[in-house]
């Protein structure tokens, strides 16, 4: 009877422990970061809006402002893939969506033009730079 009391209780604590523990482990966060750039006609000085989204069309889960292009960072996203957007905030509405006509960029690795994912897994991620330009009217 003893030693069936002692096993329920070293695997109650064993349990509590690692219940305790997966908090921890699924929140774990990192930090998305790099510089934008600004090929166009408008002032770069203009207020920047850098966010993190789930899917290319969902709303952001977290967002930056920064004055004018440069160095910029996303903190405490947690684990999983993100799509990194940014826009020159020529109208200085100081959120977003962009509106009409205001320059955009997203992170592009290979260049192709189309939005790639950035994996955050535990650790920082640097070096996630976005080139932002003016779109075309014609």
């Amino acid at each position: 009877m003893r030693i069936r009391s002692l096993g329920c209780k070293h695997f109650r604590l064993i349990f509590t422990g690692a219940a305790l523990l997966l908090p921890a482990i699924a929140q774990a966060a990192g930090t998305v970061s790099g510089e934008t750039f600004y090929d166009g006609s408008y002032d770069p000085s203009h207020t920047v809006l850098i966010s993190a989204h789930l899917y290319p069309e969902s709303e952001p889960v977290d967002s930056v402002l920064t004055s004018g292009v440069g160095a910029y960072a996303l903190d405490n996203l947690d684990d999983g893939d993100y799509y990194i957007a940014a826009f020159l905030d020529i109208h200085e509405r100081g959120e977003g969506p962009p509106e009409f006509g205001e320059p955009v960029g997203w992170y592009d690795a290979d260049g192709d033009g189309a939005l790639d994912p950035v994996t955050v897994s535990g650790s920082d991620v640097p070096g996630i730079d976005i080139t932002i330009q003016d779109l075309d009217s014609g």
